[in-house]
């Protein structure tokens, strides 16, 4: 059975540092990674905000030149995984 896509955001982000700042574009990477084999085609950067944005995980967020980079709330996805256990 595979988890719904706001877990697997919340995974993604309860495992990175506090305080960093994270290219959107390595996200997308990371998360193909954790899911493995399959048609994740619609995983992408506009994907990747808006779940982030959705489920309001982005303390600080800054357009440069490479990309957006985000900081998340890596408290509150610790917290929200603890309700999925």
């Amino acid at each position: 059975m595979m988890e719904s896509s706001d877990i697997t955001l919340y995974n993604l982000v309860a495992s990175c540092d506090d305080g960093k700042m994270y290219k959107v574009k390595d996200l997308v990477n990371t998360i193909k990674l954790m899911l493995g084999e399959g048609d994740f085609s619609f995983i992408n950067n506009k994907w990747m905000g808006r779940g982030l944005k959705r489920l309001n995980l982005v303390l600080e967020k800054r357009r440069l030149a490479e990309g957006i980079e985000v900081r998340l709330n890596v408290e509150k996805a610790k917290e929200k995984l603890e309700m999925f256990k």
